[in-house]
C-alpha cells in the first residue's frame, strides 16, 4: 500500500499547528480535535485526489484513486491527460465497466453500477465523458439478413434515446450507414460483442444498448437504445347469433375452437363451410360469402377460408361471417351470422 505523499503531510501539519494555535487557550481531548470543522476541513483539502474534467453535467466528484458521482443509467468514456490535465500525444481513451473499472476494449463498456470509477492514479488527470443520444434519419433501413441486398424501409418511432420496433423484426439487421462514420466502433454493450454498420437486432421482448466512438472524435460517442417489443398474444371467441327459422337456410361449420389464444405470427387459418341443415332438403346452386361487412366476390362455392395473418385484416377486432346461399327451390337464404371477436392480449 502506497504511504501518504509528502506534501499532504507537510500542509497537513500546518495546518493542524494553525488550529492548534488558535484553539491553545481553551485545551480540547483528541477526539474533539479531530471533529473540529476547520480540522476536518484543512484535512479534507489536502488529502490525496485525482484530477478531473468533467464533460458529462453530472456533477462528478474526485477522490482518493476514485471518481464518484456516476449516473448508473448512462455509458462513460475517460481519456487519461498527464497530472497538469494536458493530453498525451497520442490519446489514451479507455472504457468505464459495469464493477467501475477502466478497460481499453470498447467491448467490456457497461453501466457503471456503483456509480465510481475505482482504481485510478492520484497525480494524473481524468476527462470523462458521458455518451449521448444516437441520432437517427427517417426512414430507417432493415435487412431480413446481414447480406441481404432488399432493404426494408419504415418510419422513423423514437423516443429521447430509443428505437421501438415491432416483434416481426426481431433478429433483422438495422443498417446505420446514413448516421455513422466509417471507422466508428460499435459495440453491442448487452454482450459485449463488436458490431459492424448493420446491427444485429435481438429476440422479440428484449432491450439492447449499442454503443459507437470514433476515438478521433470524443463528440462521436453516442449509444442507441434497441427495444424489440414482445410477440402479441390475442384471444379469438366465436359465437353464433340470428339463428333463421327457414327449414332451408344454411348453416355454417368451421374449424376453428370457439375460444382459444395465438401469438403473432401463428395466427390461425379458420375455414367456414355452408351446408343444409339436418332437416333441410334440395341443394344450393350459389354462394355469397360476407366478411367483416363485405362481399367476398372472389368465392363462390360453400367455403370461405380466412387467414389471420393476411394483411387485409386486422387482427384485433370483431368480424361477422354469413353467407346467401340460393337454393334450388326457395331462392336466397341467409345463414346463422357467426361473430369472431378477437382482442389483444391472453384469455
Amino acid at each position: 500500500m502506497r504511504g501518504l505523499s509528502l506534501k499532504f503531510l507537510i500542509l497537513t501539519v500546518l495546518g493542524i499547528t494553525a488550529a492548534l494555535f488558535l484553539c491553545c487557550l481553551e485545551p480540547v481531548n483528541k477526539g474533539a480535535f479531530f471533529e473540529d470543522d476547520t480540522v476536518k476541513e484543512i484535512i479534507e483539502r489536502n488529502r490525496p485526489r485525482v484530477g478531473l474534467i468533467d464533460y458529462t453535467g453530472d456533477d462528478l466528484q474526485a477522490g482518493d484513486k476514485v471518481i464518484t458521482g456516476l449516473n448508473p443509467d448512462k455509458f462513460y468514456m475517460v481519456e487519461i491527460r498527464d497530472e497538469d490535465g494536458e493530453p498525451y500525444p497520442v490519446p489514451k481513451i479507455v472504457y468505464v465497466m459495469k464493477d467501475g473499472n477502466l478497460a481499453a476494449d470498447m467491448k467490456e463498456i457497461g453501466k457503471v453500477t456503483g456509480r465510481t470509477i475505482r482504481n485510478l492514479d492520484n497525480p494524473l488527470t481524468y476527462a470523462v465523458y458521458s455518451a449521448s443520444p444516437l441520432t437517427l434519419t427517417d426512414p430507417i433501413t432493415l435487412y431480413i439478413d446481414f447480406s441481404a441486398i432488399t432493404p426494408i424501409s419504415l418510419p422513423l418511432e423514437t423516443d429521447d434515446n430509443g428505437l421501438t420496433l415491432s416483434s416481426k423484426y426481431a433478429e433483422h439487421f438495422l443498417d446505420l450507414s446514413s448516421v455513422i462514420e466509417t471507422g466508428t466502433k460499435i459495440v453491442n454493450a448487452n454482450d459485449n460483442k463488436t458490431e459492424f454498420i448493420r446491427i444485429e437486432l435481438a429476440a422479440a421482448g428484449t432491450t439492447t444498448y449499442f454503443v459507437f466512438h470514433d476515438i478521433s472524435d470524443p463528440e462521436s460517442f453516442r449509444f442507441l437504445r434497441v427495444i424489440i417489443e414482445p410477440i402479441p398474444t390475442f384471444t379469438i371467441n366465436i359465437t353464433s347469433t340470428d339463428v333463421p327459422s327457414a327449414a332451408n337456410a344454411p348453416g355454417i361449420t368451421h374449424n376453428a375452437p370457439t375460444s382459444g389464444t395465438f401469438n403473432q405470427g401463428a395466427e390461425p387459418i379458420v375455414t367456414f363451410t355452408a351446408a343444409l341443415p339436418v332437416s333441410g332438403t334440395g341443394s344450393y346452386t350459389a354462394y355469397q360469402w360476407w366478411f367483416g361487412g363485405e362481399l367476398q366476390t372472389s368465392v363462390v362455392i360453400n367455403t370461405l377460408i380466412i387467414d389471420f395473418s393476411n394483411i387485409d385484416y386486422k387482427r384485433a377486432g370483431v368480424y361477422e361471417v354469413h353467407v346467401v346461399a340460393t337454393h334450388n327451390t326457395d331462392g336466397p337464404l341467409n345463414s346463422a351470422r357467426i361473430i369472431i371477436t378477437v382482442t389483444e392480449g391472453g384469455s
